[in-house]
């Protein structure tokens, strides 16, 4: 009867877990990136939604967070220049009204927010893949990362919301995205390649004259 009722207790347990997600309206998710070492680079936040979500407005908190604490940092640079908002697929493109993307004092919390400028244009966010916001990370801190250090994108619930057009909060869930900081050559390294694309070049040049049929003697 204990390992009966345990059974059902299971059961009804994953039965909470799998509805609790179901109706999870809005799915978001962050691209993985590497970025090299004294670099800036650029990753998408993304967006799905169950059939049906008009959206109205929404707010969008991320922090970044190291992998292990080696107590070097990377930042979302300051400020942000939101290349999204001239791309067809941001998910107010053409609508929206006053995208704003603020910082906190060191730089590792990015607050970005938009509504909708015409009330009357629906907006539906569905299960096509729809882009939120499109962000820059630098390691040009004053505590750089090095090679091989990894950080976490990761959503803050508390400064994030999803509102309809009726303005009934819609819920939302996923994931963090992982910045990879990479290498960069080293000086000895470019220089050689440097030259050695000067002498293939170089060396091409003389092909070309050598083929070249000479000029007959004036008489």
């Amino acid at each position: 009867m204990a390992i009966r009722n345990l059974s059902l207790c299971a059961a009804l347990l994953l039965v909470l877990v799998f509805s609790g997600a179901a109706r999870a309206g809005v799915v978001i998710n962050i691209q993985n990136v590497q970025v090299a070492v004294g670099g800036s680079v650029f990753f998408d936040v993304t967006a799905t939604a169950d059939p049906g979500v008009n959206l109205d407005n929404f707010g969008l908190t991320l922090e970044i967070v190291p992998t292990v604490g080696h107590g070097r940092v990377l930042k979302f640079v300051n400020p942000q220049v939101n290349p999204h908002l001239t791309d067809p697929n941001y998910v107010f493109f053409g609508n929206s009204k006053d995208y704003s993307a603020l910082l906190t004092e060191d730089d590792t919390v990015y607050k970005g927010s938009d509504l909708r400028s015409d009330d009357s244009v629906d907006m539906p966010l569905d299960a096509v893949t729809r882009l939120l916001a499109r962000i820059e990370v630098t390691t040009l801190t004053s505590d750089a990362p090095l090679a091989g250090d990894q950080f976490w994108i990761q959503i803050n619930r508390d400064g994030t919301s999803f509102f309809d057009n009726d303005q009934q909060a819609i819920s939302f869930g996923g994931n963090a995205g992982l910045i990879t900081v990479t290498g960069v050559p080293e000086p000895g390294g470019a220089a050689a390649l440097g030259v050695a694309a000067l002498g293939a070049w170089l060396a091409k040049r003389y092909r070309r004259k050598a083929k070249k049929p000479t000029e007959p003697a004036a008489a």
